[in-house]
């Protein structure tokens, strides 16, 4: 698995979807997926990024597309590079991910900026991804992507919001569940870091005997 230190945002500069037959985008992402998958067959600078002989596993420069519904499209595998940021070493670094659309011309919908969010709140925390470190397409080459409209300040803002709510409920999460293991005699040391697999059984055959004690019911 590559090092992961960087999500690059893009837009796709081209219309949404195809029409009142394609809401959420699809067969946009699908023309997309096409022609980044033939450009890899074809084109020798692309090499450098493709694992020779693995041209035709190439999917597209992106990681991950989000039509204007909110829908999330699966792209590039996370453990392939994309062609996505004309930046060799932030290519080889980074999550790629496009909204559809042209937020040159247009705002992207709310509900495609918050199925982003999630995404990218995800992203930070499955790879430990810094915040400060989610950039736009423009931030790294000289490019308009994503667009005048793309409301990234907005974005980043969300996105510090949320995690640090996820860390403070996750930290009360933590506490409760220390207090009622506690008082249910279940775990009675938490100073112990590394927990072998013979403490484990005692801590499991606890629980057991207290769901059995109980008749399946904790009076919490």
């Amino acid at each position: 698995m590559r090092e992961l230190k960087y999500i690059i945002l893009h837009h796709s500069g081209t219309p949404a979807t195809n029409g009142i037959n394609d809401p959420d985008g699809k067969q946009i992402y699908e023309a997309i997926c096409r022609n980044h998958h033939e450009r890899a067959v074809k084109e020798q600078w692309l090499i450098n990024y493709v694992e020779k002989g693995r041209e035709e596993d190439y999917i597209v420069d992106y990681h991950f597309l989000i039509g204007p519904t909110g829908k999330v499209f699966e792209g590039q595998p996370i453990e392939m590079v994309g062609y996505h940021c004309g930046n060799k070493i932030m290519n080889l670094e980074s999550i790629g991910i496009c909204l559809l659309g042209d937020f040159e011309k247009i705002i992207p919908p709310q509900i495609q900026i918050d199925a982003l969010i999630d995404l990218t709140i995800d992203l930070v925390k499955k790879y430990k991804i810094p915040i400060e470190n989610i950039k736009r397409h423009k931030d790294v080459v000289n490019t308009d992507c994503p667009g005048k409209y793309f409301p990234y300040a907005k974005i980043i803002e969300e996105i510090k919001n949320e995690m640090g709510k996820s860390v403070e409920d996750y930290q009360k999460e933590i506490e409760d569940a220390k207090t009622t293991m506690v008082r249910l005699g279940i775990i009675t040391n938490f100073d112990q870091k590394e927990v072998d697999i013979e403490r484990l059984s005692v801590i499991l055959n606890r629980l057991i005997n207290k769901i059995k004690s109980t008749g399946g019911a904790y009076g919490y």
